[in-house]
């Protein structure tokens, strides 16, 4: 008897080696099944057991495969419903995980430039207004030569006129609540009111008179955000500092910019080739354009060669 025990616990059963050190469960999902039924005698009982239990996992699994399937397409759903809300529409893409994995964590260490790496605080914090402070490029005592006598100066009725009501309500009215604020913290729905409307009319008509703003337009938050997931995290400069500015500043560059693009259409002065930075265009028209010419190139079996220019601080102000 013993010996019928120790052979049957050392006995290869076509697929499976069974031995002590190997469960009749694990035996049962990973090999042959109608083997060790049939040589297995007083195992029949647990090996029903186990095929109850896989049957089981079995449509547990579909059901977790629907239910995914159905989660997602209620996602999917979701989210276009919230194209025109941009507010709700990020929400919903950080509520599925996909905005947690964009976020990058700022280390609180940055690379001199010795080469050195530093982790105080001082010196950290340094490092960061140092930085950004230079991206202007520019010093306060540099001399700056305007020869305003050598320049005629033309009166425009549409860009030289005073601030009008109008202009204002209409920069209001296309402004979208929820925005962050900036270092006052005044929120863009404490201006939307007849009261704060009159008042900003004055206030914008008095700056453009003088050709002055005040003081506390000229400060603003920086938001660093990473340019590339390969750059140097411990570089200040490996981040584009999104600033928040406060809101009547944003406000009285809405009016001033809505003149001038007026104008440039007016005048047809932007050449038709651009389309950064213009309302109702894209870059994205630029892209289906290639994508045109370069399906069309191909059908016709011609290579096609395209550079991309990429300007690094395009927008430094120089002497």
């Amino acid at each position: 008897m013993e010996k019928k025990r120790e052979l049957r616990n050392t006995r290869i059963y076509k697929d499976v080696y069974i031995n002590n050190a190997i469960p009749s469960a694990q035996r049962l999902l990973n090999s042959n099944l109608r083997s060790i039924v049939n040589a297995i005698g007083n195992d029949k009982l647990e090996i029903r057991g186990s095929v109850v239990f896989v049957n089981k996992r079995k449509l547990f699994d579909k059901a977790v495969q629907k239910a995914k399937r159905q989660y997602w397409y209620s996602m999917q759903e979701e989210l276009s419903n919230s194209c025109g809300n941009p507010k709700e529409f990020w929400r919903k893409i950080g509520k599925i995980g996909v905005g947690s994995e964009r976020q990058n964590y700022i280390p609180m260490e940055v690379k001199l430039d010795n080469g050195q790496i530093s982790s105080d605080k001082d010196e950290v914090l340094n490092k960061w207004k140092c930085d950004f402070s230079n991206m202007f490029n520019r010093n306060d005592d540099s001399d700056v030569n305007i020869c305003e006598n050598d320049v005629d100066v033309i009166y425009d009725d549409m860009l030289d006129c005073e601030i009008s009501v109008e202009e204002v309500f209409n920069v209001l009215k296309s402004s979208k609540n929820g925005k962050s604020p900036g270092y006052d913290e005044i929120p863009v729905e404490l201006y939307k009111n007849q009261t704060m409307l009159n008042a900003l009319t004055r206030v914008f008509n008095i700056c453009f008179d003088s050709g002055k703003v005040p003081a506390m337009w000229s400060k603003g938050i920086i938001t660093p955000i990473p340019k590339s997931s390969t750059s140097d995290p411990r570089d200040p400069l490996s981040y584009r500092g999104i600033t928040l500015a406060p809101v009547s500043y944003k406000l009285y560059c809405g009016v001033l910019n809505s003149r001038l693009s007026y104008k440039l259409d007016d005048i047809d002065f932007l050449c038709d080739e651009q389309n950064g930075f213009r309302k109702g265009r894209s870059t994205v028209d630029h892209l289906s354009t290639l994508s045109t010419i370069i399906e069309t190139r191909k059908l016709r079996k011609q290579s096609t060669y395209v550079a991309f220019i990429d300007f690094k601080k395009s927008l430094r102000l120089d002497k």
